[in-house]
């Protein structure tokens, strides 16, 4: 459906309303095998043991939470951990449960009970620690975790818990959902498919890939056929055609303007745009699309008012906003980031974690750094198993002085990454901050031993060694700093002298 709903070659509406017959039986079908766990469950549960009926209800729970079924699921799963509170993923599921449900006081009391039913597992430490930074003894076991694996020569995969069903990460930018599915995407995100469903149904119903009779030309698909061959010659013949005898096609507009653009006639193809968008003024593909084109024409300022022309009319426009964002960002306006952030407002079908690490970051080069926190905070949510998301909310943290927190976030990528020097040595800089320099010392010993070019690393182990009166230790660390960086200068100049050269000679050439 996703790939479909772009439009990108008019022909798109029997695959969407495929995709909606897909997605009806898809329904029907999950229901129809989730009520035979339930018949089997009934049937087994009552004759069970306390152990084995535990496993049982919390296997049902999982399944209701995928479901979206919430109460089921948090019911199934509170029997189950009062059943055997050893289960310490019971309790983790009782967390992500309670977390899509808005209610993270009691993910946080689920995350506690997790980590006390078993005391050796990472995870639960994290999550315990992200409500509790100061947490002593969940700091110390997931420290201790961490350095276990970093020894370890083939550590076995470790990942954090996801509830969500779409996979947030498998985009490199984010795709939004259209203005006109925004109601039956965020009605998915909530885990409520039944109503997203009815919403999907409705918006292929009235949508102008399906609706618009000029598109069902033999011409007009000829012309979509020579598209995806990327013929872009016959398919400006093709659509021509379809235009005389369908002049008033908004679609067909739309598709001559493509056509046009992939040819650069940019002038004609943003006509044809404007007379499509007067023709239909909720059609956003066109509105986006005369974006494209006028930024491919290099009229910016003409496509940053098409845009906002867009959100005024379409305010569910993720798209709009993402894109008026990313015009901004390139003339180095710094508002671009609230563009950004109103885009990670609307449905997101993939990628907000993408978006909020670009919000981050922005915020973050502003040194607003509350904002940067937030923003990290919501990707690190998204996609837990990101190191670099757990690595970037740490800086932020350690920026703002939250120590605890900063290491909280540090142990957690340098569990998901135990060969990644950067988190080791950012470590050892804030346990020598918080004056454990025991601590520092083994941290910054593990970062050096990774990669012993992190100066900042071999710096600070030298002054922890030191405090701790490990004079001749320090010494020799000091020693290897020196020429480490004397190497480093060496090679930076040889760099400058090379690049210098290059430029001398390209401009003799000229």
């Amino acid at each position: 459906m996703i790939n479909a709903v772009d439009g990108a070659f008019g022909d798109e509406g029997p695959a969407l309303q495929a995709a909606v017959d897909a997605m009806t039986r898809g329904l029907a079908l999950w229901d129809e095998r989730i009520a035979r766990v339930e018949t089997g469950f009934r049937a087994e549960v009552a004759a069970a043991d306390p152990p084995t009926a535990a496993r049982m209800r919390a296997t049902l729970g999982t399944v209701y939470l995928e479901r979206g079924r919430l109460d089921d699921a948090l019911h199934q799963l509170a029997m189950a951990a009062e059943l055997d509170p050893s289960l310490s993923q019971v309790h983790i599921l009782r967390g992500l449960a309670y977390e899509r449900a808005g209610r993270p006081e009691d993910a946080a009391a689920a995350y506690r009970a997790a980590w006390h039913a078993r005391r050796d597992d990472p995870v639960a430490a994290y999550l315990v620690l992200r409500s509790e930074p100061s947490s002593a003894a969940a700091r110390d076991a997931l420290s201790g975790a961490v350095l276990q694996r970093a020894a370890s020569t083939n550590p076995a995969p470790i990942a954090f818990p996801v509830a969500g069903l779409l996979d947030d990460t498998s985009v490199t930018a984010p795709v939004f959902a259209p203005a006109a599915y925004a109601t039956a995407f965020a009605l998915i995100q909530e885990g409520k498919y039944d109503e997203a469903l009815t919403a999907v149904k409705a918006a292929v119903a009235a949508d102008p890939l399906v609706t618009d009779e000029g598109l069902q030309l033999e011409e007009a698909k000829q012309a979509s056929a020579s598209m995806r061959q990327a013929d872009w010659r016959a398919a400006a013949r093709s659509v021509e055609a379809a235009l005389k005898r369908s002049p008033e096609s908004p679609q067909l507009l739309r598709l001559h303007a493509r056509v046009l653009a992939a040819l650069r006639v940019y002038e004609a193809s943003a006509s044809q745009l404007r007379q499509a968008i007067r023709l239909d003024p909720r059609d956003e593909r066109s509105r986006i699309a005369l974006a494209d084109v006028q930024v491919a024409a290099g009229q910016p300022a003409a496509a940053i008012e098409t845009l906002r022309s867009a959100i005024r009319d379409l305010p569910d426009s993720g798209e709009a906003h993402w894109q008026l964002g990313r015009i901004a960002q390139a003339q180095g306006d710094a508002d671009a980031v609230r563009s950004f952030e109103r885009a990670a407002e609307k449905p997101v079908v993939a990628g907000l974690a993408r978006l909020h690490a670009i919000v981050g970051q922005a915020w973050h080069a502003q040194f607003n750094l509350e904002s940067a926190v937030a923003a990290y905070r919501r990707r690190v949510l998204l996609a837990p198993n990101d190191r670099d998301a757990h690595f970037d909310l740490a800086e932020a943290y350690r920026a703002l002085d939250r120590l605890d927190e900063a290491r909280a976030e540090y142990l957690a990528a340098a569990l998901l990454d135990p060969a990644g020097a950067r988190a080791f040595g950012m470590l050892g800089q804030v346990e020598a901050a918080a004056g454990r320099d025991e601590e520092a010392v083994t941290m910054l010993r593990r970062a050096i031993a990774l990669d012993a070019g992190l100066l900042d690393a071999r710096y600070a182990l030298s002054r922890a060694l030191l405090r701790l009166g490990r004079s001749e230790e320090a010494e020799q660390e000091l020693r290897a700093y020196e020429q480490a960086q004397a190497e480093a200068q060496e090679a930076q100049r040889r760099q400058f002298l090379e690049n210098q050269q290059k430029i001398d000679e390209l401009l003799k050439a000229r």
